[in-house]
């Protein structure tokens, strides 16, 4: 799993998406389903939170990821 936190180079991804590289086949399903548009592809072409503020926290790009490579943690405590 990679967790883009880690990577952090302009302090707008956050540790809330997680992507599972083995599982990912950059098709972009979560990019174009967001109905908040919060996702983008990153350099590297995995799916990266660029608005963290919009996020609604749906979970709409983890379940509808065809290949189930997304995973929504570390959200606030009062929206789980």
């Amino acid at each position: 799993m990679y967790n883009y936190a880690n990577s952090n180079k302009d302090n707008s991804e956050f540790s809330w998406i997680e992507v599972n590289h083995r599982q990912c086949n950059k098709c972009g399903v979560c990019v174009d389903i967001c109905p908040m548009d919060c996702l983008r592809h990153g350099d590297d072409g995995y799916p990266r939170l660029k608005y963290h503020d919009d996020c609604w926290y749906c979970d709409a790009c983890a379940f509808l990821c065809p290949r189930g490579a997304l995973k929504l943690t570390g959200m606030p405590y009062l929206l789980r």
